[in-house]
């Protein structure tokens, strides 16, 4: 494995986790800041793949993601908080809890 294709799994690995944490951590807000982080992880991660591969001819796919790969992040950070939602998994809590709420939790 070249120092390329690590680079290239890594990527992947971190824009594909990084907005599940950030969905999980600020609800409907983690939809924005996840597509970002997409967007910039696999935009930085062109250059680099570029550099270290020369035979890698992707500048016109680069430029393309550039400009509007912030969508598809947009797009795969909504699917995540609506798979989120749908089984209540993580998430921001929609209503505070009550003393209630612990003592019958606890015995």
């Amino acid at each position: 494995m070249t120092i390329a294709q690590l680079v290239d799994w890594g990527a992947i690995l971190l824009a594909a986790t990084v907005p599940v944490l950030a969905v999980r951590r600020f609800g409907r807000l983690g939809i924005i800041i996840g597509g970002l982080a997409v967007w910039f992880i696999l935009g930085a991660a062109g250059p680099v793949l570029n550099a270290l591969d020369p035979k890698r001819d992707a500048a016109v796919v680069d430029s393309i993601w550039i400009l509007g790969g912030w969508v598809g992040g947009l797009i795969y950070a909504s699917m995540i908080y609506a798979l989120l939602m749908a089984f209540r998994i993580g998430g921001p809590r929609l209503r505070p809890r009550t003393n209630e709420d612990v003592t019958t939790r606890n015995g």
